[in-house]
């Protein structure tokens, strides 16, 4: 029988596609035949055959998965018989279920999760300079993930493709997948809408017109449409709708959108207080 992969990764910074890239790798390397793509285009490109794994990774935000890659996740087809690995990237700053949802979104669609992974990556928040938190703080994920972090995720994917292969595969226990929090985090802070929050602790994008040349790389990485041109061809943005993923932030090539750097650092490095006893890279198989 031949096998078939596919990979599924949401990602702002890049951290997710860049493991993402990495599991296609070890997938390639044991025979089979995978795709890989990024979430938004699995709607119009999912394989006219179930695929027989199915490789699913996101980023944190805030506690739980990206608001906009739960749409895309929950618009993805049936995947009866498939089976599935979750993976996500946080950056040391808040624990989280998110490989615990990502599993259950896609056990409610068919699949068989068979095990999922948590990694630390360079957290996205800008400070002095236009660096990363992550590209200068070991605890927000600087140097991650290192070479044997990276073995151990190819390892884990290379195990499920075996897996897979023999017949031998069984579910995960979902429980195992709350990896940090133990369902308490979740708990407590589910109730309260993800949105709101943003907008109460995450700082605003604002746009520089005199910076603005409308070339609309903005638009096309806004998963929510919160992104416009006006009539001058300057960017402006609905902040009722907007998600302070910051996507926006990261494609601009004129530096004409801006935040308050500050405020956000203040909040990540708070929730990495809170959260400091949290393990940084787990595997769950």
């Amino acid at each position: 029988m031949d096998h078939t992969a596919l990979v599924l990764y949401y990602t702002r910074s890049q951290n997710t596609a860049r493991l993402a890239k990495t599991a296609e790798g070890a997938i390639a390397k044991c025979g089979w035949q995978v795709s890989c793509m990024p979430l938004d285009k699995a709607e119009k490109e999912f394989p006219d055959k179930t695929p027989s794994l199915i490789i699913l990774g996101t980023p944190v935000q805030y506690w739980t998965v990206p608001a906009a890659a739960m749409e895309y996740i929950q618009r993805l087809p049936n995947l009866n018989g498939c089976s599935a690995f979750v993976y996500s990237c946080y950056g040391g700053c808040v624990a989280n279920n998110v490989p615990y949802t990502l599993a259950k979104e896609l056990t409610a669609k068919g699949a068989t999760a068979i095990g999922g992974a948590q990694l630390l990556t360079p957290h996205s928040c800008r400070i002095a300079g236009g660096k990363r938190l992550g590209d200068v703080e070991r605890i927000f994920g600087k140097g991650m993930p290192d070479d044997e972090m990276l073995d151990e995720f190819k390892n884990a994917i290379t195990s499920v493709i075996r897996a897979v292969e023999t017949g031998t595969v069984s579910p995960v226990a979902m429980d195992r997948l709350k990896m940090n929090t133990k369902g308490f985090l979740a708990a407590a802070m589910n109730p309260v809408s993800p949105l709101k929050m943003k907008r109460m602790f995450m700082p605003p994008i604002v746009v520089n017109p005199s910076a603005c040349e409308g070339c609309g790389a903005c638009l096309n990485v806004c998963d929510t449409g919160s992104i416009r041109l006006d009539e001058n061809k300057t960017a402006t943005i609905n902040q009722k709708t907007c998600y302070r993923c910051y996507g926006c932030m990261e494609v601009c090539p004129n530096e004409a959108l801006n935040t308050n750097w500050k405020q956000a650092e203040l909040l990540v490095r708070s929730m990495n207080w809170i959260a400091k006893n949290t393990e940084k890279s787990v595997f769950i198989l």
